[in-house]
């Protein structure tokens, strides 16, 4: 599992499978944990780039900038696809889907489709989440209680007590609390909206439907990236899963529709 130094940082990065590539963008703390449970299935079939941002889990150091605008860190995941020797690929972006959404933007043609949670800014209805684990992190330089709060909020009722503690362990062995704030700080004011209309790859809108991330509570999101992009897009909702940790609660129906997504959107074609 390389470790590439790129733009002044030491950039941890793993692929496995042959064929199409899918670039994989996690969340803020989970990272490539994200998709340790979809990746076996999808390597099956396709070629899986799993990488972590500066600062968190195997990538230092932690960041002294504030990543308002996540130029340089669409950058950090264009060096690991050259170092990777993937010309172009699906970038598939989770909770932190600005990242994908600036790197297609700037980089459209290394991308093959833009594979989106439409959170492109941090809603405001969720930010007081975050906001509490800044105050958490600073009263007891942990994010135990934190990781608890989060897996809670935007988990299914439907996910085990073990996949709970999984994701709560996880979060706390990527993200110090010195990371974690000035992530946040940059996340919370970003706003990739104006990035949308740059998008010149298909687009598949991709998220569970339960819970304070489900499609429900994602409708004017939506919208707005239906009607700023100028591509073709789709919506697929995987049922019965949390909004953004559907791919952890139901690895097997997500991987269906990344393949048939990719099958149908091949980077031959373009």
């Amino acid at each position: 599992m390389p470790t590439i130094n790129a733009n002044g940082a030491n950039l941890w990065y793993d692929v496995q499978g042959e064929g199409e590539a899918i670039a994989c963008i996690g969340g803020i703390g989970l990272v490539s944990n994200q998709f340790d449970y979809i990746t076996p299935t999808l390597a099956e079939k396709v070629k899986v780039l799993n990488w972590d941002f500066r600062g968190v889990g195997k990538s230092r150091p932690i960041p002294k900038l504030h990543y308002r605008d996540y130029a340089e860190q669409a950058a950090d995941l264009l060096a690991i696809m050259d170092d990777a020797g993937i010309d172009k690929a699906h970038i598939w972006g989770c909770a932190c889907a600005h990242i994908g959404v600036r790197f297609a933007a700037d980089y459209p043609d290394r991308t093959s489709s833009l594979i989106l949670f439409p959170w492109y800014s941090p809603k405001k209805t969720i930010r007081h989440v975050f906001d509490a684990g800044v105050e958490l992190s600073l009263a007891f330089n942990s994010l135990e209680a934190w990781s608890k709060i989060i897996t809670d909020t935007f988990s299914s009722p439907n996910m085990t007590p073990e996949l709970q503690e999984w994701e709560s362990s996880k979060l706390c062995e990527n993200l110090e609390p010195e990371a974690f704030r000035i992530l946040w700080s940059g996340m919370k004011e970003s706003d990739r909206s104006c990035d949308l209309p740059k998008v010149e790859s298909p687009v598949l809108l991709l998220m569970g439907d339960v819970g304070v991330a489900g499609n429900e509570a994602n409708q004017h999101a939506i919208k707005n990236v239906q009607n700023a992009i100028k591509t073709s897009s789709e919506i697929s909702y995987i049922s019965g899963a949390g909004g953004t940790f559907y791919m952890i609660e139901k690895p097997q129906e997500t991987a269906d529709v990344l393949l048939d997504w990719i099958e149908r959107n091949p980077t031959s074609e373009k």
